[in-house]
């Protein structure tokens, strides 16, 4: 299933779809496996194609067709990541204000100090 949707619509410079296609080719492709010689194969099998407009000129894999199986995920609890994240770049925002202010401070206090001597 992850290297069906990996060749769907990944690009074919993805180091994620690189990984999952060379475990897949080492591991259980249908090209390592042993032909019996002395009984039928029964094996389907199905090219995967990228979608329309998905850059994968390189992997068209030849993978096992399995009939029957369903995989049923359950939604995720996860909570939506957007009210941390935005309140994380609230935070270095304010972060970088502090040190703005007190630069700027600190500026004015060596201007104000020592006015013969140039601030570098």
């Amino acid at each position: 299933m992850s290297l069906d949707i990996a060749c769907s619509f990944l690009p074919s410079d993805c180091p994620l779809l690189n990984h999952i296609l060379l475990s897949y080719q080492k591991h259980h492709a249908p090209s390592q496996s042993q032909i019996p010689e002395n009984a039928a194969v029964d094996e389907k099998l199905r090219v995967i194609k990228p979608h329309y407009g998905i850059d994968n000129s390189k992997f068209q894999p030849i993978i096992r067709a399995l009939g029957g199986v369903k995989i049923d995920l359950p939604l995720s609890r996860i909570p939506p990541a957007q009210k941390r994240v935005t309140k994380m770049l609230k935070d270095i925002q304010a972060r970088h204000l502090h040190a703005q202010e007190k630069s700027l401070a600190l500026s004015k206090q060596v201007q104000g100090g020592n006015s013969n001597t140039p601030v570098a």
